[in-house]
């Protein structure tokens, strides 16, 4: 999944205008190479560094919309709300077991 732009073409000065459109694309093509991805900038962040945030440049890459275009923070709201709920419930179970084994 990636939160991209369409931006029309000789517009991409001002690229920030247009709003995020949801998108699902592959990383690799079949034969291993990236799929025009090219890195922008990389975020310093001070959390997860393990998971890096960047910038990236998707120009010609190969990806299928699958939000309405401009409505896609809306779209994958509800897709990370049910990431939140797994997540939750997973922690609550985790704990239970682990609860249930120090008990006994």
């Amino acid at each position: 999944m990636a939160l991209a732009r369409v931006v029309p073409e000789g517009k991409t000065e001002e690229f920030r205008k247009y709003p995020l459109s949801l998108f699902i694309m592959r990383v690799k093509k079949d034969d291993g190479t990236l799929n025009k991805i090219k890195i922008m900038t990389m975020k310093d962040k001070m959390g997860t560094r393990q998971l890096p945030t960047a910038e990236l440049l998707l120009e010609g890459s190969e990806a299928y919309l699958i939000s309405e275009e401009g409505k896609g923070v809306k779209a994958i709201s509800h897709m990370l709300n049910v990431t939140r709920l797994y997540n939750a419930s997973s922690a609550i179970g985790s704990m239970n077991r682990l609860y249930s084994i120090v008990v006994n």
